[in-house]
């Protein structure tokens, strides 16, 4: 991997091409559709030869730099075993990297992520990256209840502190309640640490046994062989490692099965469909073949397989607020304060929806995105009895299924 010093325009990857080559007779470049983290092109490069090679050129984008740690994510990167995803960095530039074009791959679609064939496949996947990356005990020292609580405490107190709370009181606290649909900030935080400490206290094995994860398998990040039939067993190719790192695989599993509710790929790309949450039948399918793969000491027998179910359907709010908090910092609405973010973690960046100056081009709604998760994770916490109906704005709360086994 080699360091290019140079920062690439949004719009302009072709910056690229006397930096890649010195043998160039022509190229193209074409916008890819499907990241949701960053700005993407397929650049091709043809010789004198006659020869053409095509990379991926990913362009982080500038909002809030709080997010990503992006010597963390490079570090993790090299350690994704083949079988679960390539990914061959050849450059990094100062707001991006180059790598090899991964010919005949495209992001899955919806209806894929549901497929028999699929998901059983990614649940592999996910089971090798679980077992095959070691991770050390400094990881586990610095994430100590995985990367999600601790990602999750420095968003909180970001929006929390930004401009004094700005955000929280503007528009007579409207924010917090149009937006957290919860009665004030202070219940929204208790909650949030009730749920913490709940799991801490029934599902505390989970934190006993953390593992490296990716922690962001949705659509635009899970890559299928286009050549694949709907009945063959897929070639997938699990990429983006941005939010990777020690976790609970049950919040791995779980943010997997709640982003099968979202299609990335259609208007109002934001909304939640809870119909297409996986049912019980499938849940434990996808479970099994986790399970019972790269069998390492761990049982597989039907009830640890009930075991997981449970303890992943009590993971599942975890996601859904995990993401609804990232989705305020992305939402642009704090960009006033972003000098104050990028001082408190320096060195980091990330944009999950590309944005564009094109007019037609559709601009995700983070908001409605937060506001359309937090509907579940309340449903779940009323179901779980850690909060009443009382505490949020019941009208805009929706319910999945919360029985266990």
């Amino acid at each position: 991997m080699k360091r290019l010093h140079v920062t690439i325009p949004l719009d302009a990857p072709d910056n690229l091409v006397s930096l890649l080559t010195d043998d160039c007779q022509n190229y193209e470049i074409v916008k890819l559709k499907g990241a949701l983290t960053n700005v993407i092109y397929k650049l091709s490069i043809r010789d004198s030869s006659g020869t053409s090679t095509s990379y991926l050129v990913r362009i982080f984008g500038a909002k809030l730099e709080s997010l990503v740690d992006r010597v963390e994510e490079f570090n993790n990167i090299t350690r994704v075993p083949p079988v679960v995803g390539y990914v061959n960095v050849l450059y990094v530039f100062d707001n991006g990297r180059v790598e090899y074009f991964l010919e005949g791959f495209k992001s899955v679609s919806a209806k894929q992520m549901v497929q028999q064939n699929v998901y059983r496949v990614l649940a592999q996947k996910f089971k090798a990256l679980h077992c095959l990356v070691s991770i050390t005990d400094k990881e586990i020292a610095h994430h100590r209840d995985g990367m999600c609580w601790y990602k999750l405490g420095q968003w909180i107190e970001i929006i929390e502190n930004i401009n004094g709370g700005e955000w929280i009181d503007s528009r007579d606290h409207q924010n917090v309640t149009e937006i957290l649909l919860c009665r004030d900030w202070a219940t929204f935080k208790k909650t949030v640490l009730n749920y913490k400490n709940w799991l801490l206290e029934e599902d505390a094995e989970s934190f006993q046994q953390m593992k490296f994860c990716h922690n962001d398998a949705q659509q635009g990040n899970i890559l299928l062989d286009s050549k694949t039939k709907d009945d063959d067993i897929p070639n997938l190719n699990l990429i983006d490692y941005e939010y990777s790192g020690v976790n609970a695989i049950q919040f791995d599993l779980a943010n997997f099965l709640t982003e099968c509710m979202h299609d990335y790929e259609i208007d109002e790309s934001y909304k939640c469909h809870g119909e297409q949450y996986p049912s019980k039948e499938k849940v434990l399918d996808f479970l099994y073949h986790y399970s019972t793969h790269l069998h390492h000491g761990d049982s597989k027998g039907e009830a640890s397989i009930v075991k997981l179910y449970n303890s992943v359907l009590k993971w599942r709010a975890a996601s859904q607020l995990f993401w609804s908090v990232w989705a305020i910092l992305q939402s642009g609405q704090l960009e006033a304060a972003s000098a104050k973010i990028e001082a408190h973690v320096p060195d980091k960046g990330s944009n999950r929806v590309t944005s564009s100056d094109d007019p037609n081009e559709e601009v995700f709604d983070y908001m409605g995105f937060c506001n359309e998760k937090l509907s579940y994770f309340w449903g779940d916490m009323i179901k779980f009895n850690l909060a009443s109906k009382e505490d949020c704005i019941v009208s805009k709360v929706r319910y999945l299924d919360t029985e266990f086994i």
